[in-house]
This record gives C-alpha cells, sequence and structure tokens, in this order.
C-alpha cells in the first residue's frame, strides 16, 4: 500500500473505541477494543466526504476504462479497491456524491449504492436520486445516530422540483440533508452533502440556493455541510457560501436567493480551522493520476461555536486491484477526513478516574484531563476541576475563549 498522507494530528483519533464507548455507556457485557492513551473519547466522531465516481453501468466505456468498478468477472475492479479504502478508515459519517444506484443492472448485480451499503452494515443512510441515478448519499453510524428527518433540494432555479439550472443542462445537481439525533451526547444536528455544477455562473447561484436553505431548514441548530463543491475555497462561490460575499445576481434565474448574513449562519472552513494555511498540496480531484499539487474542491465547513475539529487529513491511499497498474485509487478525488468534538457549555474533569472509561466531558462522564476538557467547551464556557489532586503539570491552551477554569468539592492541587 502507497501512502502519503496530509494530515495534522492534535490528538489521537478514538473512533476505533467507539464499541468500548457504546459498552460502558449502555452497560453492555462483552470484550472491549484496545484503547488509546488518556482514555476513550467518546464525544468525537470521524467525518468523510468523497466523491465515489459514478460506476458506468452496463454502457460501453469510453474513458477511465481501467478504472471501472465492475470488471469481467465481477470482482476485481475499483470496487474492490474502494471497499479497502472506506473500510480502513472507518468514519462515523460519510457524504458521497456521484454514487449510482443505475436501473440497467437488473438485479444482475449490486450497484454502487447497494455495495457501500453492504461494507458498513453499522450504518443507515439516505440517499434520493437526483434524476439522472447519481445520489448524494449521508451514511451513519445507526448505533451512535438516530435519523430525525431527511430530504433533498436541487441547486436550480426551482430547488423543490428535480430540476437542472438553465446553464447546467443535462447534469442535475442536488443536496440532501438528514436531520440526526447523536445518542451519546445527546445533542440534535444537520447534515447537509452535495455536489454542485461546473458552469460559473449555476455554481454562484447554487452556492446561494444553499446558504439560504441551510438556514431555513436548521434555523440555527447546529450544522455540518460537505460535498464536492467544484471550486476551490479561494473562488466566489465559496465566499457566497460562507455569506462573506453578497448572493450572485440571479442571472438566468427570475429569482434570487434570500441574502443570509454571517450572523445569521456562521459557517467556519473546517480543514482550514485546523491546518491554517494551504501548502498548495492540497488537491483532491486528481482524475485516476494521483499527485497532490493544487487546492481542494472537496469540502466540509461547520456551524460555529458548535463543533471543533481537532484532525484533518487528505487521505491519498491507494491498493492492489484490476486497474492495470501495482496500486489503484478508489475513484478520481480523494476522500477529506476530519474529527470532531461537539463543544459544551461545561466541560468536567476527574483527574482519579482510569483509563477505562468513556470520556465525554459531561457531569456523569468526565474527561481525566484539562487539555481534552478545553478542546470540548464553548467559547465563553467553563472547565470544571473535581476535588482532586494530580502530580502532572497542567498546561492550558485553549482553541476558544475565554474559559473559565474552576473547581467543586474544594480546591484542586495542580501540578504539585
Amino acid at each position: 500500500m502507497k501512502a502519503t498522507p496530509n494530515l495534522q494530528i492534535r490528538k489521537p483519533s478514538p473512533l476505533s473505541t467507539l464499541a468500548a464507548c457504546l459498552s460502558l455507556l449502555m452497560g453492555l457485557t462483552g470484550p472491549l477494543l484496545p484503547l488509546p492513551a488518556g482514555g476513550i473519547d467518546c464525544n468525537s466522531f470521524k467525518l468523510w466526504t468523497f466523491n465515489l465516481r459514478f460506476d458506468d453501468g452496463w454502457a460501453p466505456c469510453i474513458s477511465d476504462c481501467e478504472n471501472n468498478w465492475f470488471k469481467s468477472d465481477f470482482t476485481k475492479g475499483r470496487r474492490e479497491v474502494a471497499k479497502a479504502y472506506m473500510q480502513a478508515y472507518q468514519p462515523d459519517i460519510f457524504g458521497l456524491q456521484e454514487v449510482r444506484n443505475p436501473l440497467p443492472s437488473l438485479g444482475l448485480r449490486s450497484s454502487q449504492l447497494q455495495d457501500v451499503a453492504s461494507w458498513f452494515p453499522d450504518h443507515d443512510s439516505y440517499a434520493l436520486d437526483r434524476g439522472d441515478g447519481e445520489h448524494c448519499a449521508i451514511f451513519y453510524r445507526s448505533a451512535r445516530f438516530t435519523r430525525l428527518n431527511a430530504g433533498t433540494f436541487w441547486l436550480s432555479c426551482t430547488p423543490d422540483q428535480q430540476s437542472h439550472h438553465p446553464l447546467e443542462t443535462g447534469n442535475y445537481r442536488i443536496t440532501s440533508w438528514v436531520r440526526l439525533k447523536d445518542n451519546t451526547m445527546g445533542t440534535i444536528f444537520y447534515v447537509f452533502n452535495g455536489h454542485w455544477p461546473l458552469n460559473a455562473e449555476a455554481r454562484n447561484y447554487s452556492a446561494a440556493v444553499v446558504r439560504e436553505r441551510v438556514h431555513a431548514l436548521a434555523q440555527g441548530s447546529p450544522v455540518l455541510l460537505l460535498g464536492d463543491f467544484n471550486c476551490t475555497e479561494t473562488e466566489a462561490p465559496f465566499e457566497f457560501l460562507l455569506g462573506t460575499r453578497v448572493n450572485p445576481p440571479r442571472g438566468s434565474c427570475s429569482l434570487s436567493p434570500r441574502v443570509v448574513s454571517p450572523q445569521e449562519l456562521p459557517l467556519v472552513n473546517s480543514y482550514r480551522a485546523v491546518i491554517p494555511v494551504s501548502d498548495g498540496e492540497e488537491d483532491t480531484s486528481h482524475g485516476f493520476a494521483g499527485g497532490s499539487g493544487g487546492e481542494r474542491i472537496d469540502h466540509v465547513l461547520h456551524s460555529s461555536g458548535d463543533f471543533a475539529p481537532y484532525t484533518a487529513a487528505i487521505r491519498r491511499e491507494t491498493y492492489a486491484g484490476g486497474c492495470g497498474a501495482d496500486t489503484c485509487y478508489p475513484s478520481d478525488h480523494y476522500a477529506v477526513e476530519l474529527d470532531f468534538h461537539s463543544l459544551l457549555p461545561e466541560t468536567y474533569v476527574d483527574f482519579r478516574l482510569p483509563d477505562l472509561i468513556c470520556e465525554l466531558g459531561t457531569e456523569p462522564f468526565p474527561f481525566n484531563t484539562v487539555e481534552e476538557a478545553a478542546q470540548a467547551v464553548k467559547e465563553s464556557g467553563k472547565v470544571i476541576l473535581r476535588n482532586t489532586s494530580t502530580s502532572q503539570a497542567i498546561l492550558l491552551k485553549p482553541t476558544r475563549g475565554p474559559i473559565t477554569l474552576t473547581s467543586v468539592g474544594g480546591p484542586s492541587i495542580l501540578g504539585k
């Protein structure tokens, strides 16, 4: 396997221990998974956005023939590479673009959507055909998250109808969404997943439509927004999405989306929040050629003050497959990966707790280090120390502020 990840880590990802977290929370019995240093962080979750590259079905191959989803023996091909790639990282929530569930399969073979569902039996999903067999599917770990609602709108002049923008002839573009309850944290939030047009005017208009719809649907609830936007973070559509640029003229459409101010919908570029400066090696659309030079067109954003990303990665791994080379790419895009904490108004710390405990940062399930508590507290929140002592020195580096450090039940002796 070849691996050249663009990765910055502030804390080891704890998500391989989710089963242990659930066992502790729900009082279940059975073997626990290996524990990371510092306890089991059950507050966090891993999220992916990944353009899977559509399956051509039974149509004659026109381009990228060596990267077909299926090959003649139905086993070798990009399908097996994608399976190994996705299962290696086990994201808790992931949004896919271009994933197909085409009619031509006629039951003779599985579709891409069926394949992914079979690879992730512990996940539920929502997906709606955009009008040409492609979906912007959202998968989420069913033991951790419960879906409360879901829907899809089109990136067109008539978002509530199956339609395409007048300048994006023949290509339907959508954003699908789910409203999830985090059964571990008790929070409720929205996940939006979309695939934007190639035409510049249609893309600008789509960004404004997405911003208007996200605000109207979420109504102040926490938001995660991801997808293949077909633009970089320095281009106009991304600025329209953030609200830092006024909505574009309606152009070919008769109506303009409502202008939603940054105060009404404060969105944060999640990847850039972890890695503040681009090194110019962040390209995510590589056309099966590999490489990294360039900027991302696959993005993740979150609502400010609701989540804190603490790792970011572009997954460039390759695997053996049937593409005619030693190693094959699972798609013509790389997946973008973020690990998030849900932010709390108060986080609790108890240094006396053993490593074998589910850490949520809440009073019943506190963290056992101040560093973890500071990562997961809201701006102007409190980090509350239990009556305890520790022989370790404490260095506070909060990413949000001001943060109040207090103790309950008597003095806490730090760094004695």
